[in-house]
């Protein structure tokens, strides 16, 4: 099956931390754990190479402003669960911004991976949690969550071949004749792949060309606006010149993949 995700997991509370590998059970095929964080700096430098983890973040109580604690986590873009305190404290605000949480008390966090078949017979990959309370010997299980990963895609690059997720794909563009992917960690990769080829493929999966030499994943682009008689496409605080031949059809499909925000 080979490996589908990686499970990080960040908190600031040391006593939660040294719990972690009792509560956190991994299927044993297509999932990596790699450890629990309490420092910020080393979770973040690792996080940076961890192009596909999927983490999960212990909330300690008093937080007084939860989404740019989780922003200053650099979580965006990103597949992750919040794990809440007993009292409940942040489940209405993580509901209002449709982000998965899960409440304490449990005893056991059970991760396993699902395959399943997109409409092109590509593999879409599913994340499934599986919250359980066990007490006086009954199991009770909670409700679960299933994270979609995405669809892998697989990439010719020197000396063989590369899988990437479509969802963590930033864009694509030409240099010197040479086509490089970039990540959702701004990382480039050359691939051997024809750019015409990966143009027609992704359509369907929001990619879109800006111009003859560069394709963009939409639900990366935050923003579209005309600048100097020239419309620029904004993803973070890096702006993209759209050509005019282009503009058409990248305004029409941005409306349908509109970047999803924490």
């Amino acid at each position: 099956m080979g490996q589908f995700a990686s499970i990080i997991v960040f908190t600031e509370d040391h006593h939660f931390a040294a719990t972690v590998d009792d509560l956190i059970h991994l299927e044993p095929v297509g999932l990596l754990y790699l450890g629990c964080y309490t420092d910020l700096n080393l979770f973040l430098h690792d996080l940076e190479v961890e192009d596909d983890a999927i983490v999960f973040i212990y909330l300690v109580a008093g937080k007084k402003n939860l989404q740019e604690y989780l922003l200053s986590l650099h979580l965006l873009h990103r597949k992750f669960v919040c794990i809440i305190p007993e009292d409940g404290e942040y489940a209405a605000e993580l509901q209002c911004m449709k982000i998965h949480y899960i409440s304490l008390p449990v005893t056991k966090i059970k991760i396993l991976v699902e395959i399943k078949c997109s409409s092109k017979k590509k593999p879409l990959v599913e994340l499934i949690v599986l919250p359980e309370m066990v007490h006086d010997d009954s199991v009770k299980k909670l409700k679960p969550i299933t994270i979609p990963l995405g669809i892998r895609y697989v990439f010719k690059v020197a000396g063989g071949k590369r899988r990437f997720y479509l969802n963590a794909i930033i864009r694509f563009y030409m240099k010197d004749r040479k086509l490089y992917l970039v990540n959702n960690n701004h990382r480039s990769f050359e691939i051997k792949d024809k750019f015409n080829t990966l143009r027609d493929c992704l359509l369907e999966h929001g990619f879109v060309c800006s111009h003859r030499s560069q394709l963009m994943n939409l639900n990366y682009v935050d923003d579209l606006k005309k600048k100097d008689r020239i419309y620029m496409s904004k993803i973070g605080t890096t702006e993209f010149p759209v050509g005019n031949v282009y503009l058409m059809e990248f305004r029409k499909a941005w409306k349908n993949f509109a970047p999803k925000n924490i």
